[in-house]
């Protein structure tokens, strides 16, 4: 199965390179395999801090799993976990970007008008938990070599993503 994921820009400069990619994955995969193939392919930006959150979402979930740069965490956001099972019939999916946990927990919060026993009835316990336990926390991030060839084989596999299509 062929889908398409896109992100959003985490800066201007970052805003002059086309994100969307499109990815092979077998018919029986799950959203934690298309996590695991983005992080194979350094998909996600290094952002200054590195205590950002990214949300993958489609037009019928918000929230299909969260990632949490800061200890490296995912965060199931569905029981369903088959792709296929969850798509919208396009085959597109989308990473939304969140400044920090607080900009995450403010947006799910919203989203049940800031009623937290409801939260809590819809399974956002452990989420909450863990947005709280990460509130202003930031990491220096050193460049090393290591670093640099890491960034630089992601950057030539979403390449090659890019031109062969697969």
């Amino acid at each position: 199965m062929y889908i398409t994921v896109n992100r959003a820009s985490v800066c201007m400069g970052d805003d002059v390179l086309d994100h969307k990619i499109k990815i092979n994955l077998p018919d029986d995969a799950s959203y934690e395999d298309l996590y695991n193939e983005l992080k194979k392919l350094s998909y996600f930006p290094y952002v200054s801090g590195n205590n950002v959150v990214w949300v993958l979402s489609n037009k019928e979930y918000d929230c299909i799993f969260s990632y949490f740069t800061y200890d490296n965490t995912f965060s199931a956001g569905l029981s369903e976990t088959l792709l296929s099972n969850i798509d919208d019939g396009t085959h597109s999916y989308y990473l939304s970007y969140f400044s920090s946990p607080e900009k995450w927990k403010e947006y799910f919060y919203s989203g049940y008008n800031n009623n937290e026993k409801d939260l809590y009835h819809d399974g956002w316990g452990d989420e909450i938990k863990h947005c709280n336990e990460l509130a202003g926390k930031s990491m220096e991030y050193k460049v090393t070599h290591k670093s640099i060839k890491k960034y630089f084989q992601g950057f030539f596999r979403r390449l090659k993503l890019l031109i062969h299509g697969d």
